[in-house]
């Protein structure tokens, strides 16, 4: 789990304010698809921010995910590298 201080160490700059919304309205998008639909339980989670991103109207809206996103899905890559060679 990604956190403040680790990304900070990393000069990505976090604003909390900001996040706690971004984040609220991501927790409504998941409950309003995950209930009703199967498809979306058994999506990669690549597939289910790129089925967020394009609902939300503003960059303004996402601009603290995406920070967290991209983040995210380059060290989980590194990682994913790494254990290709130490099994």
């Amino acid at each position: 789990m990604l956190n403040q201080a680790y990304l900070l160490e990393r000069n990505v700059s976090i604003d909390e304010a900001k996040v706690f919304d971004q984040y609220q309205n991501l927790f409504e998008f998941v409950q309003k698809e995950y209930q009703p639909n199967a498809i979306y339980c058994k999506m990669m989670e690549h597939e289910r921010w790129a089925k967020y991103f394009p609902t939300c109207n503003t960059t303004e809206c996402l601009s603290e995910l995406t920070k967290i996103a991209q983040f995210y899905f380059s060290v989980m890559a590194r990682y994913a590298n790494v254990e290709r060679f130490f099994p």
